[in-house]
């Protein structure tokens, strides 16, 4: 009956036992249950009627119930596989545990061993994955699979869905969906239309972002700081900075006060030599009205130094980062010099503008090794001899505390942890 089941479940958790067992374990669920509306314990001698069985499972259903909204998947998990023959509602219930702690893995598999899927369980595993756009794919399918067994979208599908084109830069998608809303009388939502403006937005289409805050406006539904903000975004890809500042403008005009991420999105408009003049220009602005940068903003400052004749501006940038502790797991940004600050620049650019933060840590990591002051023994003028690669098996690191490589075995990482470069 699948993974979860049987000799599989019991081994994943000792612990686990089926409620089979005896009158005991039934009262020790019932004495650990806290949630109103459970049943009254039945009478002595009761246990093993089919009556008593069914509403045994109730009270485990209730359980996991509980550890689902306290994320509690694991123990939901072993709860489940306690039990022999489970019922569609405690399959849900274990669903929504693992949906609700974002165990995807598991979450399918659950999913998967559903014999009878119904709206709820497509909900759960929607709106679990419409929070990343790498699942968009995913979604879609469980959108297909849905309408293949005529179910249709209600008013909790729409709003996953609307979440999983947004993230997604789906322009296409958000518009079908609130055509198709619409034709169903489902009432069109600020939050469903600010979806659809972020997908228009992603997908660099300023002209239909533009006719979205007009619909909202119509509808008297205002657009707040943040739905201009992605407004702004809308001419990152054409690199469009008179568009961006008119947003800009606009978004004051409306009453509106400029976040941080507004000043992100406005710097990642501008490119060309003078970007970073700009982009420092933007940095005061945001000082004096009391909005400090965060990560993503120096980005967007590192970036447009990546377009500067001068490489001293990269490091500039990389130094006040270090200074805020931005990073930490970096080297001394202070001992990079401006021949590895040049060497880096492509690189470096297309680091600031990738969604993962690792990225940029490599490449940093890169231009210290390459090109510090430590690691060229204090002679800043010369690049370092190539080194051999590692053996077979083997990892390195940047200790970020003295700047030094460190190595390990991946047979043995514990044991075999090593300041001595292998060979």
């Amino acid at each position: 009956m699948g993974m979860l089941r049987g000799v599989a479940a019991r081994a994943l958790f000792p612990g686990a036992r089926r409620l089979e067992c005896g009158a005991s374990s039934l009262r020790l669920i019932r004495a650990n249950s806290t949630s109103p509306g459970f049943p009254p314990p039945p009478p002595e001698g009761a246990f093993g009627s089919p009556q008593t069985f069914q509403r045994s499972e109730t009270d485990v259903a209730f359980q996991v119930r509980d550890l689902a909204t306290d994320r509690k998947w694991q123990e939901a998990l072993e709860l489940f596989a306690a039990v022999s023959e489970p019922s569609q509602l405690l399959r849900l219930q274990l669903l929504r545990a693992c949906t609700r702690s974002f165990q995807v893995r598991q979450a399918w598999q659950v999913f998967q061993e559903m014999q009878v899927r119904e709206l709820p369980a497509y909900n759960l595993m929607i709106c679990m994955l419409c929070k990343q756009a790498k699942y968009i794919d995913q979604v879609r399918g469980l959108v297909q699979e849905m309408r293949s067994q005529s179910l249709q979208p209600d008013g909790i599908t729409a709003r996953c869905l609307m979440t999983a084109y947004s993230h997604a830069g789906d322009a296409e998608g958000a518009v079908g969906l609130m055509a198709e809303m619409e034709s169903r009388g489902m009432p069109v939502t600020k939050e469903a239309l600010s979806c659809a403006l972020i997908a228009h937005c992603k997908s660099g289409d300023h002209a239909k972002a533009r006719e979205l805050l007009s619909t909202m406006d119509s509808m008297h539904l205002h657009p707040t700081s943040e739905d201009l903000t992605y407004y702004i975004s809308a001419y990152t890809q054409s690199q469009d900075e008179e568009g961006a500042r008119a947003a800009l403008a606009e978004l004051r005009k409306r009453g509106l006060r400029p976040i941080r991420l507004t000043y992100t999105r406005l710097a990642g408009c501008l490119s060309g030599p003078e970007a970073f003049r700009k982009v420092e220009a933007l940095l005061t602005e945001m000082r004096a009205e009391g909005i400090e940068p965060h990560l993503l903003f120096f980005k967007m400052f590192l970036r447009a130094a990546t377009m500067s004749e001068d490489p001293a501006d990269i490091l500039k940038v990389l130094r006040e980062m270090d200074s805020r502790g931005i990073f930490r797991d970096v080297p001394p940004m202070h001992e990079l010099t401006p021949g590895a600050a040049a060497a880096q620049k492509g690189a470096l650019q297309e680091a600031c503008t990738s969604n993962d933060i690792r990225d940029l840590t490599r490449v940093l990591h890169q231009m210290y090794a390459a090109g510090s002051s430590s690691a060229l023994g204090g002679s800043p003028g010369a690049l370092p001899a190539a080194e051999q690669p590692l053996p077979a098996g083997w990892q390195q690191a940047l200790d970020p505390t003295s700047g030094k490589s460190y190595f390990w075995r991946e047979a043995d990482p514990n044991g075999s942890v090593t300041w001595e470069r292998p060979s």
